[in-house]
């Protein structure tokens, strides 16, 4: 994530709903395969981060969950935490979305 947004965070994104607008609190939870469940919830205009270290992502479980349901995120061995990168709306690339 540090050549577009050199903060620290170990992953961070967007979420949106189904209409395509950003989503506040949307709850994003991740397990990697080794380490502990990290959580973070979305803020007013759908971003989001976690600023911790020492997560290793690929193949890790990904969740999103809102008032109104849960989904499973596509698990990508590559993953280095920068989920707009890969989710960018495109084809086969679908935008984070809020269930």
């Amino acid at each position: 994530m540090s050549s577009c947004h050199g903060h620290g965070f170990a992953f961070g994104g967007t979420v949106y709903d189904s209409s395509g607008k950003p989503k506040s609190q949307v709850e994003i939870g991740i397990k990697p395969t080794s380490g502990s469940f990290v959580s973070v919830f979305s803020g007013g205009d759908g971003n989001f981060h976690y600023s911790g270290s020492g997560l290793n992502l690929a193949g890790a479980d990904i969740r999103v969950r809102d008032s109104t349901g849960e989904s499973q995120m596509p698990v990508n061995a590559a993953s280095a935490g920068g989920c707009n990168s890969c989710h960018t709306g495109g084809t086969g690339t679908a935008r984070i979305a809020a269930p």
